[in-house]
């Protein structure tokens, strides 16, 4: 009878121990798909709120038309500065992966690439004084052609944007209300 009431504790014991490291791994699970449900929430309404930003605000607006109409004649304004601080700060927020790189892709591709590409000179210019500004803008393009490119299945430089879009561009930003 000893023997059998010992295999039943043991039984027992091991039994509880499955039943804790089970609960603790389940638990652990849930806390970790938890925790990405913020991340990717956090990242969500982010990217809304720089999309509402770079699309709707008023100053946004005028700072990308006169932007591109500085750019047209060729004398960049401070204007360009804002946009290109604008795309600075969403290169921060994917480069430290506090925004999904395929959200971004999605929404801000299409500028981020074209602003770059047309205003790569004068960031030249500026970088003759100041070496290290505008670095998150310039990952941040980077990152938009390597996806872009991949999706495209064609290699980063056929995947540029040609000249003469980057023309319409600048006439369709001059335009913009």
């Amino acid at each position: 009878m000893n023997t059998s009431l010992e295999t039943v504790t043991a039984i027992t014991a091991i039994v509880t121990a499955i039943t804790a490291i089970t609960t603790a791994v389940a638990s652990f699970w849930a806390i970790l798909r938890q925790s990405w449900l913020v991340r990717h929430s956090i990242s969500v309404d982010l990217l809304w709120k720089l999309d509402e930003q770079f699309a709707s605000d008023t100053r946004m607006l005028n700072n990308r038309r006169n932007a591109a109409q500085s750019l047209i004649v060729g004398m960049p304004t401070s204007d360009l500065d804002k946009v290109i601080d604008f795309f600075e700060g969403l290169g921060i927020f994917l480069h430290k992966g506090l925004i999904d790189e395929e959200m971004v892709w999605s929404h801000f591709s299409y500028w981020a690439v074209k602003y770059w590409l047309v205003s790569r000179q004068y960031v030249e210019t500026i970088r003759r004084e100041e070496p290290t500004v505008w670095t998150e803008v310039e990952y941040l393009f980077e990152r938009m052609c390597q996806i872009t490119a991949q999706k495209q299945g064609k290699s980063r430089g056929a995947a540029l944007p040609s000249e003469e879009s980057l023309k319409e561009f600048l006439q369709e930003e001059a335009e913009v209300a």
